[in-house]
């Protein structure tokens, strides 16, 4: 169970990145098709990106901050398996600026206000294909303001991020870093993954062989209750297990499966040519 609480956080975080995403690209779509720039569209926009960037902040540091508690439920305090996990962490943390600005801003919505109030809407022209023609490329960016993360006390303590956000533009664009963040954590849990593999499949292989046991002793039934028999002759501690529980972990298992390479990933609804 520990084990598929942390395919089921890690399946949210990578749910709320999906709305993220979706969300730009409704936005970038319903724009290319009605031009509207008023001030209150523009604000109301800006407001479903800051939702969803909350959201996926959110879920990204309830996986994180999580995972030490479920690996001493798995391994037990002071774990090998957990000091692996935990190098692994601060070594994508240390050298990704999309991670060290996705925790910032994690703090700095919940604590201080809306990072993101500016949003641009651009329509590119391409360079020209095959035939001489040019399309118009449709896009909606959302950028940080780096004046506004001045103003929080305690961004202004980490004094080298900001040097590094200053050097990029006065205003940043957020979905290169919140790409970079997920991809950090893809690889996070791609270590979680190795290190669990084997606890899980054995888990997997005993209930199975309960249900098996269970099902030559009294039966087909479509679920077994686990308990634990007290001295008093009380149930104390009790589990449901069914097939279709010991499923759900392979199931997340193979839809969360593109775990590396996350960032260098993009969605385009430009037909793909292919050769015939």
């Amino acid at each position: 169970m520990t084990l598929l609480d942390i395919e089921e956080k890690f399946d949210i975080t990578m749910e709320s990145y999906f709305d993220y995403e979706r969300t730009r690209l409704d936005l970038a779509l319903r724009h290319m098709l009605t031009w509207d720039l008023s001030h209150a569209e523009l604000a109301s926009d800006i407001r479903v990106i800051n939702r969803r960037l909350l959201n996926l902040l959110a879920a990204g540091k309830l996986y994180v901050d999580q995972l030490k508690h479920d690996f001493v439920i798995l391994y037990g305090r002071r774990s090998q398996q957990w000091a692996s996990v935990e190098e692994k962490r601060r070594t994508l943390r240390s050298t990704s600026l999309g991670y060290q600005v996705a925790a910032v801003l994690r703090d700095h919505i919940q604590h201080r206000g809306l990072p993101v109030n500016a949003l641009y809407y651009q329509k590119t022209a391409t360079a020209k294909d095959e035939e001489g023609q040019r399309r118009l490329q449709a896009l909606a960016d959302p950028y940080l303001d780096v004046h506004e993360l001045q103003s929080d006390r305690e961004v202004r303590k980490d004094k080298e991020l900001l040097n590094r956000l200053q050097e990029l533009a006065h205003r940043v664009p957020v979905t290169p870093l919140i790409k970079e963040y997920l991809g950090c954590l893809g690889e996070l849990h791609k270590k979680v993954r190795e290190i669990t593999s084997a606890e899980g499949d054995a888990c997997e292989g005993k209930l199975r062989a309960l249900l098996s046991r269970a099902e030559a002793k009294f039966g087909p039934a479509p679920v077994v209750a686990v308990a634990k028999l007290l001295e008093d002759g009380s149930y104390g501690e009790e589990h449901h297990v069914f097939e279709d529980l010991l499923a759900l972990r392979q199931a997340l298992l193979r839809k969360n499966a593109f775990l590396s390479n996350i960032a260098q990933w993009f969605v385009s609804t430009e037909h793909a040519r292919r050769d015939t």
